[in-house]
């Protein structure tokens, strides 16, 4: 199929739906993209991204939260 190598790029950000509004003219079945994707899917993807940027925000979260407490122990420590 020509169209197999941008059906995967595009396919991890859109779904079936929104590719066959877009493009009518390509005659593709909803199975035959699911097939080209091998389960690379926009739900897939997005599912993906929102796990990795939750851990990288809570990574952040608690490196600030390390530094707060050590803000006021260093406080503590030399105010007496």
């Amino acid at each position: 199929m020509i169209y197999s190598n941008l059906i995967k790029l595009v396919g991890q950000y859109m779904t079936y739906s929104e590719f066959k509004r877009e493009n009518p003219e390509i005659d593709l079945t909803e199975k035959d993209w699911y097939i080209i994707l091998e389960g690379n899917t926009m739900r897939a993807n997005k599912n993906k991204l929102k796990e990795r940027y939750l851990n990288d925000f809570d990574k952040d979260w608690n490196n600030r939260r390390d530094i707060a407490f050590e803000i006021l122990d260093y406080d503590k420590e030399t105010s007496n």
